[in-house]
């Protein structure tokens, strides 16, 4: 026969890029029976990664390689793909089979036999000689693959029942005897992602994998230069004396799973997987479609080529797993595997020099100082391309998302509290964080058969990848939804599905059920309770990307036509049109008014819809404005991370405000005027204090000879810390009268140029001229440069401005 091509693939750790549930499965102890008529409570459980990186099955560089791999060469030789899911179920060493595959043995290592038996099996039954063998992984198993071909060679058909024998021989540290017949053959390439040893999987097979094995013609090793973990040290090749082999090692920016693809996001992935593919071609090993791969990376990114933040790996490790000492943090520099002598991608180059989250994290500048120079490998031609296109996705995408659960819904399990019990530590499983008490104690989402009972002991980590909460207001519809994959959670007796949900409710963030067409229910104190406004559980996706934005409008009207209380509005569009009408915030923060008694200006939004909103800036009674703007926000009415409000009061006030639902934390708060009303000397100041995780007193003062007539604050509360997304205050006291300038750093940097919203928070204004005060931004990803001026003989004491800098790529 003609000689063809044998591709092995091999998934890393707990990915399978072609199976997934069809949605939440239940793990539950077969023998366990009802009890006073109630069935043992299960709870969701999300399949995050135990080591801290997410386990939800996103595409890998791995399986998006072996997609692209063409069924015929251009000389029409046969490629021939086998691709196995990666480690985390099966057998160990002695094929003992373990119950709870996905919980226990993925964190312990024990199934990599498994796979190597599956891959050698495929191409011993499949090879005939002549024939060529290409193995990929993410990549243990791959490389013990290699070098237990190396070692024994592939046996026939014939003889594959002894490989048990050979097997054990190799576990025990005993040379096998091999049958004749076996075919001795070269490994044409061995292809991997940043190869670690699999924890209590130490020298599987007693096979050495350091040096790379003499069967194989050349190799290509993508590493990590940011993971973190003591127990993620790579394992390094190294070439026999005198050996003709091929050999590229290239150290990238990020951790383990950014090179090889495992988070939701994956531009880092892509500069590795693109490296990979160009050396490939140069090599003309075999043929890709090499359109594929490009069009399958990251849409939409949201940093420029290189320039995308890392993962900290060590960080992202439950607290069980830190506490018992299973994971410590060691970055590979004080490991010592990063040394002078390694080839740096040239994309480090543009790597953010300070990591979002630092802490342990090797940055340029530290390997500069420790190596003074640093050797970089140029992109080759396919690279080049891919790094001119970053930004174009013209030509589309294929079917491979950088999501699974698009395809199949992620990994989510509801797991009996009778199997969380039994567990080595509740914390090994990622329990989705529902809500809390008034108290504070936390809540976690979970179902039984006839009634919610009591939950004690549940694991504390939420995992953040795989599932996530979507505001909705009123009835809950296909049409709210805007395609967004419900999380399942039960059904009626009648098989009506029902939904996980959360709502405020006497003073706790409670979780209940909803199904389509109606309200939440929310359970408390023996009755349920119907919620118009309340969070229910979906699966992330690129679906799940809430489209906040911010703008301006002005009100700018000829001198000599205005009159005094007018009214001022203007029609703003919305781009692109919501599913659900969102929330719009308003801050002044532009004014032009005539000094009269008393000034009265009011900035609001109404007829609010999808695609559009009417802006306003009016004035009343006595009142002259000449020209005015606003700021608006816009927020998705399905963004859970974000709340926000008016606050109204017709005299200096303090007053609690309390949130619709709790946040895990204390919440970044701003507060800025979109409305006022003075006389005599302006002076006012709004201001927040107590911000709690369940509300925040709001303050609205005036001092000295000041008439204060009231005011409106518009406020709005972040989860504090969410990306892109910082808030702050600029400006002071004048001591000119007139305007000034300064500069205000962004901590972290953004990944891109942020847009700006800014309101009034404190004025001191000479009211014997006329108001004229305006304020300007102009935004870097590390900072912002703002100039607060006056004109027209303005006089101002003091302006404070309240800024909210959005990144809305995120």
């Amino acid at each position: 026969m003609s000689p063809k091509r044998l591709f092995v693939f091999c998934d890393s750790t707990g990915q399978d890029g072609m199976i997934a549930p069809d949605g939440p499965t239940e793990i539950l102890d077969p023998g366990q029976a009802f009890i006073h008529g109630v069935s043992q409570t299960t709870s969701a459980i999300s399949g995050a990664s135990p080591w801290g990186n997410s386990g939800a099955p996103y595409v890998t560089n791995v399986l998006r390689l072996s997609r692209a791999v063409k069924p015929c060469s251009s000389d029409d030789i046969p490629q021939i793909v086998y691709y196995q899911s990666g480690v985390g179920s099966e057998s160990d060493f002695l094929g003992s089979i373990y119950p709870t595959t996905k919980v226990v043995i993925q964190r312990l290592g024990r199934c990599v036999a498994s796979k190597i038996r599956d891959a050698y099996g495929f191409l011993a039954q499949n090879f005939e000689v002549g024939d060529e063998i290409f193995l990929f992984g993410g990549a243990y198993v791959a490389r013990k693959l290699a070098e237990l071909i190396d070692c024994i060679g592939l046996l026939t058909t014939e003889n594959l029942g002894l490989f048990f024998n050979i097997w054990k021989d190799l576990s025990d540290d005993v040379s096998p005897v091999i049958p004749s017949g076996t075919r001795v053959t070269r490994i044409r390439c061995l292809c991997v992602w940043d190869t670690v040893e699999p924890i209590y999987a130490v020298d599987a097979l007693r096979l050495e994998d350091t040096v790379l094995p003499a069967s194989v013609d050349v190799a290509l090793h993508a590493l990590s230069l940011q993971e973190n973990r003591k127990e993620f040290r790579p394992t390094l090749f190294t070439l026999a004396v005198g050996s003709n082999q091929i050999l590229k090692e290239c150290w990238f920016p990020g951790a383990h799973n950014d090179i090889a693809g495992s988070y939701p996001r994956h531009e880092l992935a892509d500069i590795s997987l693109f490296w990979m593919a160009g050396e490939i071609k140069i090599l003309s090993l075999f043929d890709l479609d090499y359109d594929f791969i490009e069009r399958s990376k990251q849409p939409s990114p949201r940093s420029d080529w290189g320039s995308s933040q890392p993962h900290n790996a060590y960080e992202e490790t439950p607290t069980w797993m830190k506490t018992a000492q299973l994971i410590h943090a060691q970055n590979r520099l004080k490991s010592r595997d990063i040394t002078r002598r390694i080839n740096y991608h040239i994309s480090w180059k543009y790597a953010p020099d300070r990591p979002r989250d630092p802490y342990d994290m090797v940055t340029r500048s530290a390997l500069e100082t420790k190596f003074r120079t640093t050797t970089y490998v140029a992109l080759n031609d396919y690279e080049k391309g891919c790094k001119d296109r970053w930004n174009d996705t013209s030509n589309g995408s294929p079917v491979v998302y950088d999501d699974v659960s698009l395809l199949f819904p992620s990994s989510i399990d509801w797991v009996s509290s009778t199997s969380v019990a039994s567990m080595i530590s509740y914390e090994s499983y990622q329990q989705v964080r529902g809500g809390s008490e008034a108290s504070g104690s936390a809540l976690y989402v979970g179902r039984a058969s006839f009634e919610l009972t009591d939950f004690d002991d549940l694991i504390e980590k939420e995992d953040e990848d795989s599932v996530g909460w979507y505001r909705v207001v009123g009835a809950l519809t296909p049409d709210v939804l805007g395609g967004i994959t419900l999380v399942p959670g039960g059904q009626e007796s009648d098989g009506t599905a029902l939904y996980s949900a959360r709502g405020f409710y006497s003073g706790g963030l409670h979780c209940g059920k909803v199904k389509m067409g109606e309200s939440a229910l929310i359970p408390y104190d023996g009755h349920e309770h119907r919620l118009d406004t309340y969070n229910v559980l979906v699966f992330k996706s690129e679906l799940y990307f809430f489209h906040n934005a911010i703008g301006q409008y002005e009100a700018n009207n000829i001198w000599s036509a205005v009159k005094q209380g007018s009214v001022n509005s203007g029609i703003v569009t919305i781009t692109p049109a919501e599913t659900t009408p969102p929330r719009i915030v308003v801050g002044l923060n532009c004014l032009d008014m005539c000094n009269d008694a008393v000034i009265r200006v009011n900035a609001y939004v109404d007829s609010v819809g999808c695609n559009q909103f009417c802006a306003h800036i009016d004035t009343w009674s006595d009142t002259t404005l000449y020209s005015g703007s606003l700021s608006w926000l816009k927020l998705s009415s399905a963004d859970p991370d974000f709340q926000c409000g008016t606050f109204n009061c017709s005299s200096e006030a303090s007053e609690w405000v309390p949130f619709d639902w709790f946040f895990d934390s204390p919440p970044t708060v701003f507060v800025g005027l979109s409305k006022f009303a003075v006389g005599d000397n302006w002076r006012v100041s709004v201001y927040a204090t107590d911000i709690s995780k369940t509300g925040f007193t709001i303050h609205a003062e005036n001092w000295g000879d000041t008439n204060f007539y009231g005011c409106a604050v518009t406020w709005v509360a972040v989860v504090d810390g969410k990306e892109g997304v910082l808030c702050g205050t600029f400006g002071g006291n004048s001591t000119t009268g007139s305007g000034y300038s300064g500069w205000t750093s962004f901590s972290p940097a953004f990944n891109h140029t942020p847009t700006i919203f800014t309101a009034f928070k404190k004025f001191d204004l000479d009211r014997n001229q006329n108001l004229r005060v305006r304020v300007s931004t102009t935004a870097y990803t590390t900072g912002m440069s703002w100039t607060i001026g006056t004109y027209a003989g303005s006089r101002i004491y003091g302006v404070e401005f309240a800024y909210l800098a959005l990144d809305c790529y995120y």
